[in-house]
């Protein structure tokens, strides 16, 4: 009695249980070390046993999630208010610039509801030649309706935004974690839930969904299905969630397996262990037939009979997405808007196709476990990754390792029963939004950051799983004496809080390179210095183009990157314009026209290179001195415009004759 009132869990009948349980291994340990606290007892028993007084769970179970959400906050929050700069006056980064720009009419506000749900993302109609179809109308109205209300600049406010986000996902994550896990003990759980809580903060690879606001989509996402897979909140809710995530992202369709294998997960365990609880409780026949009245099916049957309804509804919900999607023919993307300066291997065939995606597919499942084959970089493409040209290339050896790894992991849990094998095919659920990346598919995504951020979800739980058993010592060899005890675990826990703060560095120095265009774009280039689109973007900012870069001006450095990107890919036209805008400012007036005609012919920076022919040749013809002869020059220009709008008509018309060559889904922004 007096063991059971030091620990103060459970009710009456519980107490009577525990007392019996805790004598008994009381007295086991008695007969061999009489200093040897057991293993199992509870931290209120070991209090007793040993003298020493240890923190309540009560308190911890309030204190430690409090402690650790704070954190989250911090970790992304300190880049982004290093500096008052930042703060008053931040600089977009990226699509950032298309985000709060006033030309986009759905985020400032100037649009219809009806508008932001017949655009995508960057406010182009989703019947558009032009337009990835990435439909993300909730995401889209929460950066047009969560601005701060004039207290902080937008741009700010939509990165904290960002911030509160992800911290709420990590926190959802980390109460998952204890359902999937619910038979640990009060201490180990609290552990357990912070460990798999800081995990999934400190990925490296979150760093480009939550430090770029333009990336919302991402986060919004995960967090909508990390709430549909608690089967314990309502058939409302989790519907409310499922349009949610389909409103916010395209790629949440991806995630509908793992939410309802997660749901199913958490169930199962919850219908096992309580079974497992009633049949230590006792041993009458009264209790015996109570628990075939509560559980007529064995515990995996009555999880699944009783998410029946969710599991309809979400199937439904996600029918109906693709469905519509399908009907409104908003699932291709115009395979003219795929180019390999973002997506290399996209034209990839057959046996080509297969070796080059599966090592793309292997990146990501190591970033997703902490590790970077190919470093860090906002972009990856053309000349980043080489193209993969036969069996003998090394890179190989990284899917095959992958998957035999994979292969003795699933044989070894097929081996060890129903929860194990549940447990697994969750976690690969998680793996398997991934998809859109496996080459499968004809998809714009090429390797991207933020595509690993669904799948971190399992590296978080089982990685929290595995680092509390670690530190709790769960293990049938442990130290004897106590002394010994807490040295171990003294270790223990300082190699974990280094391995963090590791990670928290590394996390810090990542979101600090997202907070200006600049220092993002070099690290980039020491990543991939053949990247062909971030040679572009440096000889931009080097061009005076950018206004928040025209104090750093260097023609000739400029032209040298942008030379280097047309050396490193002849094709990406867009070089053009900004050659044109160096030439210009060098006072190369002839070479000047060349490129800009070039520009005008580019379908990617038409729009902006068209203004700039239509204001140049106004003010050149206009010249009494040389306007003949720049007439003339137009004229001849105007022939060449031409006759390419002809080609590329008739190459069109010819393209819509053919069968459409497959599902191709817009799930990045980078095209």
């Amino acid at each position: 009695t007096k063991v059971i009132c030091v620990t103060g869990f459970g009710n009456l009948e519980h107490q009577k249980r525990q007392t019996d349980k805790y004598t008994k291994l009381f007295r086991e340990s008695s007969k061999g070390d009489q200093h040897k606290t057991p293993r199992h007892i509870s931290g209120g028993v070991k209090e007793k046993m040993t003298g020493k007084r240890l923190p309540r769970p009560s308190s911890l179970a309030v204190i430690v999630p409090l402690v650790t959400h704070i954190l989250c906050i911090l970790l992304y929050a300190l880049p982004i208010t290093r500096t008052n700069e930042l703060v008053t006056n931040p600089g977009a980064v990226l699509d950032e610039l298309h985000i709060i720009s006033d030309d986009n009419r759905d985020v400032k506000g100037t649009s219809t509801i009806k508008d932001v749900f017949r655009n995508d993302y960057w406010g182009r109609p989703m019947t558009s030649s032009s337009s990835h179809k990435s439909w993300r109308p909730f995401t889209v109205l929460t950066f047009r309706y969560l601005t701060g209300g004039g207290l902080m600049p937008r741009l700010f406010c939509h990165r904290m935004v960002n911030i509160i986000i992800h911290a709420a996902v990590a926190e959802l994550v980390s109460i998952t974690s204890t359902q999937i896990f619910p038979w640990l003990p009060p201490n180990q759980t609290i552990l357990m839930r912070a460990l798999t809580k800081l995990i999934f903060a400190l990925h490296p690879t979150h760093v480009e969904a939550v430090a770029n606001a333009a990336n919302r989509h991402v986060i919004l996402s995960v967090l909508s299905s990390v709430i549909m897979a608690d089967p314990s909140v309502s058939m409302l809710l989790v519907m409310i969630m499922c349009a949610v995530g389909f409103l916010s992202s395209e790629t949440a369709i991806f995630q509908m397996p793992a939410v309802l294998l997660t749901m199913t997960a958490i169930q199962y365990n919850r219908c096992s262990n309580k079974e497992k609880k009633e049949d230590n409780g006792s041993n009458g026949e009264k209790k015996k037939d109570q628990k075939e009245e509560e559980m007529p099916w064995p515990p995996l049957q009555h999880a699944i009979v009783s998410l029946l309804p969710r599991y309809f509804a979400i199937i439904l919900f996600s029918a109906s997405y693709l469905i519509g999607r399908f009907y409104f023919d908003t699932l291709s993307i115009p395979d003219g808007l795929i180019r390999p300066a973002e997506n290399p291997f996209f034209l990839f065939t057959g046996g080509k196709r297969i070796l080059n995606y599966s090592y793309v597919l292997s990146v990501h499942v190591c970033k997703s476990f902490f590790l970077d084959p190919v470093g860090f970089s906002h972009e990856y493409g053309f000349d980043c990754i080489e193209e993969i040209t036969g069996l003998s290339d090394i890179r190989l050896l990284l899917p095959q390792m992958l998957a035999v790894i994979t292969l003795v992991i699933v044989v070894k849990c097929f081996a060890n029963g129903q929860r194990t094998t549940l447990l697994l095919l969750m976690g690969l659920s998680w793996f398997a939004t991934l998809f859109p990346v496996s080459g499968i598919l004809k998809v714009g995504t090429f390797i991207a950051d933020r595509m690993v951020v669904p799948s971190t979800f399992t590296v978080s739980i089982f990685g929290g799983r595995i680092l509390s058993a670690w530190i709790m010592g769960e293990s049938i060899n442990q130290p004897a004496s106590i002394n010994t005890r807490r040295v171990f675990l003294t270790v223990k826990v300082v190699v974990v809080m280094v391995i963090f703060s590791f990670f928290w560095l590394k996390v810090d120095q990542r979101s600090s390179e997202w907070m200006n265009s600049f220092s993002l774009i070099q690290s980039s280039l020491k990543t991939c210095p053949r990247s062909a689109k971030s040679n572009l973007e440096m000889g931009k900012l080097y061009s005076g183009t950018v206004n928040a870069y025209a104090h750093m001006v260097d023609l000739p450095k400029s032209m040298s990157y942008l030379e280097k990107a047309e050396e490193i890919d002849p094709n990406y036209c867009d070089v053009n314009k900004e050659i044109a805008t160096v030439l210009f400012q060098q006072g190369d007036y002839l070479n000047f026209e060349e490129r800009l005609t070039n520009a005008v012919m580019c379908p990617f920076g038409m729009q902006g290179a068209l203004d700039l022919w239509q204001r140049y040749w106004q003010a050149v013809t206009a010249d009494p001195r040389g306007g003949l002869q720049a007439r003339e020059r137009m004229q001849k220009y105007e022939k060449v415009i031409a006759d390419a709008i002809k080609q590329a008509q008739k190459e069109e018309e010819e393209a819509r004759k053919k069968k459409p060559s497959g599902f191709v889904v817009g799930t990045v922004d980078e095209f």
